[in-house]
């Protein structure tokens, strides 16, 4: 996910294609809404029809249609466990997986249905009612409590697990649990008080859901509201049959059927429609966020595709994005550049900046450097990157001006340091004696007027006499003419 994101960021067409995709997603789940709807009058429809033909199949019906979607809330939900940030409706799955099981052997174990034994009775099967309904209220009223709790599900299933052992152990083997209900006498007593007392917890679990209707979807806490206002109707009517093919029992498998559907929704939503809605609403605010970022950095940035010839070795490489920093630089516009080769664009691109990106392409292996581009006359620093294999990006900026400015301080510095070497002039005021002209140095020694100045400066000196010396100390020899020039 994280890769294909700085894709979409880049590459307008693909995130076209995208978005078609999210939105035909999302309609998939509002034209699944309202078949799931459909199904469910059609179902109730069909139960009522069934009641009127055989009360015994419509019973196992019901109730295996409750079944069914207990263990499938708990196969959607621990399936997509990680895309939601609410452990709690993984909590209600895990428990509704156990509510499902002692539903299941309450339907096996109904009187008439021959299971189990005659003898049993219709006890064993109101027994298990009560025992599923005991623990589908009190996850119920823990589900508000666990919300965006960390939970450790191996605990949690195994709580449930032993929970579900010790039901079925106190009911067929041990025989202990209360009785709930009595031939020819109905409802004992324990059966009714609990009835009560569960819908005691499923109103507490309804409060409780209300006071945190701030941190859930409105559509799920809706959905959940009245699949628990339901069960609460439909316990209130399990309070006074005396027939378990009475018409109290009838109505209270409808409602049964009703708030388990409610509660499949509010799951499903929750679960997956929501996560995606809020995936796609945090992917559009994040592509915006970096379209914008990539479209107002000062540095100019491009995708590109590398292609290369039969043998794998990079030839080319098409233009599939770039920003406004990238036209401003180069001086190249977007709707010219995209899809495009850069040999067709640019053809005298040199052979090493597609060697280059090619590297960069073909390993993944990130690179910088600088580079003067002929085609451009331009010196650029560029920085190059693999989003994904094949392809590359470059982000740049343009250092001509830097370049050229390095290059002519370079050389200004080079042209000083000559004239420097060439010039070695003599300054201040020299010491020099008033006969002999000898000059003192630094270190206080005398030296020749000659010999001073060739230590201090780039002059060498040739002897010879002047006219006057000449005529003083070698008055016999003719060396100069009358002009005072030398004698060839």
């Amino acid at each position: 996910m994280k890769q294909d994101l700085k894709t979409i960021i880049l590459d307008e067409d693909q995130n076209g294609d995208k978005g078609k995709d999210r939105g035909n997603l999302l309609d998939s789940f509002a034209t699944k809404k309202w078949i799931n709807w459909s199904l469910g009058i059609f179902l109730l429809l069909f139960l009522f029809v069934t009641s009127r033909y055989n009360y015994l199949l419509f019973h196992t019906l019901a109730e295996f249609f409750s079944i069914t979607v207990a263990f499938s809330l708990f196969v959607i939900v621990w399936n997509s466990r990680h895309l939601t940030d609410n452990n709690a409706f993984v909590f209600l799955g895990v428990a509704y997986l156990f509510v499902g099981s002692i539903d299941l052997v309450h339907t096996l174990s109904y009187k008439g249905l021959g299971v189990i034994s005659p003898e049993w009775g219709a006890n064993p099967a109101t027994q298990l009612w009560i025992a599923a309904r005991f623990m589908e209220s009190i996850t119920l009223c823990l589900f508000p409590l666990l919300f965006f709790k960390k939970l450790r599900f191996n605990i949690i299933m195994g709580t449930y697990f032993a929970i579900t052992a010790l039901v079925f152990i106190t009911v067929f083997h041990w025989k202990i649990f209360p009785d709930c209900f009595v031939e020819g006498a109905g409802l004992t007593y324990f059966k009714k008080v609990s009835e009560y007392v569960i819908c005691t917890i499923l109103l507490a679990a309804f409060i409780l859901l209300r006071s945190k209707k701030k941190d859930l979807d409105q559509t799920v806490y809706r959905l959940m509201a009245f699949s628990i206002a339901l069960t609460i109707i439909g316990e209130l009517a399990f309070t006074f049959y005396i027939s378990v093919y009475g018409i109290s029992n009838l109505s209270g498998h409808y409602f049964k059927v009703i708030s388990f559907f409610l509660i499949y929704l509010a799951l499903v939503r929750s679960s997956l429609k929501r996560p995606y809605e809020i995936l796609f609403r945090e992917l559009d605010r994040s592509e915006k966020k970096f379209k914008s970022f990539f479209d107002k950095m000062i540095n100019g940035a491009a995708l590109h595709e590398m292609i290369c010839d039969e043998h794998g070795k990079p030839v080319d490489y098409r233009f599939l994005n770039v920003n406004a920093a990238f036209e401003k630089l180069t001086g190249l516009k977007g709707k010219d550049l995209i899809g495009k080769k850069v040999l067709t664009v640019l053809p005298n691109t040199e052979k090493t900046w597609i060697e280059t990106y090619g590297n960069v392409a073909l390993t993944g292996h990130s690179i910088q450097f600088t580079n003067y581009s002929q085609e451009l006359e331009k010196h650029f620093e560029v920085s190059a990157y693999c989003p994904n294999p094949g392809q590359f990006v470059t982000v740049f900026s343009d250092i001509t001006e830097r370049k050229n400015a390095a290059m002519e301080k370079d050389r200004l510095i080079s042209e000083l340091q000559k004239a420097a070497n060439e010039i070695n002039t003599l300054r201040g005021i020299l010491p020099i004696c008033s006969h002999c002209k000898q000059i003192r140095d630094d270190k206080g020694y005398w030296n020749q007027i000659e010999a001073y100045i060739e230590n201090n400066s780039d002059v060498d000196f040739s002897h010879s006499i002047c006219p006057e010396c000449a005529q003083k100390y070698y008055p016999d020899m003719d060396l100069y003419e009358e002009e005072g020039k030398p004698l060839p």
